[in-house]
């Protein structure tokens, strides 16, 4: 989406730039009784596009931006074809634009453009003599068969590349929203799955020395089915965001700041120490699964702890990440637990199912992972392949 918006800024600049020298540049050609009012009304409709990209780079998904944008250059057309003879080469030009860069929805383009087309061919038809007198031997009909090419051209540009390239986008942006929020959900459904485990774990240890041989099998069973719960939750914590095999390029405050987005409130009252100078190049759906992870951990250690001031910090090392949080630090059951995978025992330090979920996703890119503590702080440390991670 990003490439697109300032795609549409970019044409709009040059719009305008392109449309003030060719203004200056005709100025001499209008008739003197005629110029003040054709400059008047031009530099209006020049000047129009300046609050479209304004708002576009704004809000890039508004279809009304996008539609005015295609009403501005139609009108900027037909008001220079009332003056000049040759303005069908700008009704080529903007309306091929319109049909790439700009998203008219296409309900909306087609009636435009048809409107657009008969007005402009409609205009020349007025003007016809004045155009006879300033062009040598015209032929109407091929004037009139090329416009109607050219838009015929626009309609089939916009039909068949933009509109699909909008439904795209939205079907992307959709699935990652509800990727975003299934991570989520999945990490409150893990503290729901390691109860259970935790209690059945006590239980076997309390009736270690049982003799009832179905309470013995009962429990082994539910022992057995915890695990295969747990199992899936995994799975469905890699599976709640959209994969992309290519890597691409993003920085820690943007990938940040989208989960910040998503969390709201939640978050509100948390200070990120995020410097803009670290970038990533990998797969973002598995960063995004890594710290929206990290982030809802801390969130449970500032409440667990009620942390008055609650801070959570990234910073880069050679190859590494790590993200740190004032939360009170991990418990010693977590330190000891993390390394056999197990669960701590006691559920108001957490499961520890999270960080399970971090580091499977750590060693999907191929990385390393190990926690710590410094004081009161949490630490994360992932060591990552060489290129991944990049300061500066």
């Amino acid at each position: 989406m990003d490439k697109y918006r300032k795609g549409a800024v970019i044409t709009l600049g040059i719009f305008c730039l392109q449309a003030l020298l060719v203004t200056v540049s005709e100025i001499p050609l209008i008739p003197e009784q005629q110029r003040i009012e054709y400059f008047s009304l031009k530099l209006a409709l020049v000047l129009a596009a300046i609050p479209l990209s304004v708002g576009l780079s704004r809000n890039y998904s508004s279809p009304w931006l996008h539609t005015s944008v295609m009403l501005s250059f139609a009108a900027y057309t037909i008001q220079g074809q009332c003056y000049r003879p040759l303005y069908y080469f700008a009704f080529f030009q903007l309306s091929t634009v319109v049909a790439f860069m700009f998203a008219v929805p296409k309900r909306i383009f087609t009636p435009l453009l048809i409107a657009w087309v008969a007005i402009f061919i409609f205009v020349i038809h007025l003007k016809w003599d004045q155009y006879v007198a300033q062009m040598q031997k015209p032929v109407f009909s091929d004037i009139v068969l090329s416009i109607t090419s050219v838009g015929l051209v626009a309609w089939l540009c916009q039909y068949y590349f933009t509109s699909d390239r909008l439904f795209r986008e939205a079907a992307l942006s959709r699935f990652g929203r509800i990727g975003m929020q299934s991570a989520r959900l999945v990490h409150d459904l893990k503290g729901l799955t390691s109860a259970p485990r935790i209690y059945a774990e006590m239980l076997a240890e309390k009736l270690a020395n049982h003799t009832d041989p179905t309470i013995t099998e009962a429990l082994t069973h539910l022992s057995r089915d915890l695990e295969n719960l747990s199992a899936v939750v995994l799975e469905m914590n890699q599976m709640s965001a959209i994969k992309d095999s290519s890597p691409t390029e993003f920085t820690a405050a943007d990938l940040i700041s989208s989960i910040q987005t998503v969390l709201g409130k939640s978050v509100a009252h948390v200070e990120f120490e995020i410097s803009d100078l670290v970038r990533m190049k990998a797969n973002r759906a598995v960063f995004n699964s890594i710290f929206l992870n990290l982030i809802l951990n801390a969130l449970e250690s500032f409440s667990r702890n009620q942390t008055k001031n609650p801070v959570l910090s990234l910073r880069s090392g050679k190859n590494s990440l790590i993200v740190k949080d004032n939360g009170g630090g991990f418990s010693r059951q977590t330190l000891e637990y993390f390394s056999s995978q197990r669960f701590t025992r006691r559920e108001e330090q957490g499961s520890g199912l999270g960080l399970w979920f971090i580091q499977d996703s750590v060693g999907e890119l191929s990385g390393r992972m190990k926690i710590y503590n410094e004081g009161c702080w949490a630490c994360v440390e992932m060591n990552l392949p060489k290129g991944m991670v990049v300061t500066g």
